[in-house]
């Protein structure tokens, strides 16, 4: 049975089931903030903030049987489709744009991971009619130019590259990474 927040809040830090305005129904956990256990704020299953649900329910025991495992239609609370909208969260983009150059600094697993991806996106969809997209950059509220060692995907700033990263990166690739970029410098590739 559904349970309006404004009449009563769920215990903190356990997944419930919640109904969203915004994001429909997925699971979410009212998680405590104040060391006092009065104040808390909704997360998903990322880890991000996330609206206050109206409605919220305790999670259903799991099944028993096979019925578990079968398929999942439309409106029904899907756990790939919770996490890609929730990725996004309060944006409101409608493209996902990343740097080519920073993926091609992450792991080698990664970016097969990413190949297969696109390449699955490039057999399931024709997008050839639809238009070419332009990214442009913005700081604050004002269009700005790119910065050029973000562009040059060819000859990577890896120092630049690195200072973004929020995990340390891992020992062995940063000295392969110095030595590339230690030898482009000795041919004069590299300012």
């Amino acid at each position: 049975m559904w349970i309006k927040t404004s009449q009563r809040l769920p215990v903190f830090d356990v997944p419930v089931l919640v109904n969203c305005r915004i994001y429909g129904r997925f699971i979410a956990t009212y998680e405590r903030i104040s060391p006092d256990y009065t104040f808390g704020q909704w997360t998903n299953n990322t880890g991000r903030g996330i609206l206050p649900p109206t409605h919220w329910m305790p999670l259903p025991d799991l099944p028993s049987d096979d019925a578990s495992r079968a398929p999942v239609e439309r409106g029904v609370m899907r756990d790939g489709y919770d996490r890609l909208w929730l990725w996004f969260g309060l944006s409101r983009a409608s493209w996902l744009t990343m740097p080519r150059i920073m993926m091609h600094e992450m792991p080698d697993e990664w970016q097969n991971k990413m190949a297969e991806l696109l390449e699955e996106w490039d057999d399931a969809w024709d997008s050839s009619d639809m238009p070419d997209p332009f990214v442009s950059a913005k700081k604050g509220n004002k269009f700005t130019k790119w910065p050029e060692w973000l562009l040059c995907y060819r000859h990577p700033d890896l120092s630049r590259i690195n200072a973004l990263r929020k995990v340390p990166h891992n020992a062995e690739l940063t000295r392969r990474s110095t030595a590339i970029e230690n030898t482009l410098a000795a041919n004069g590739r590299v300012e």
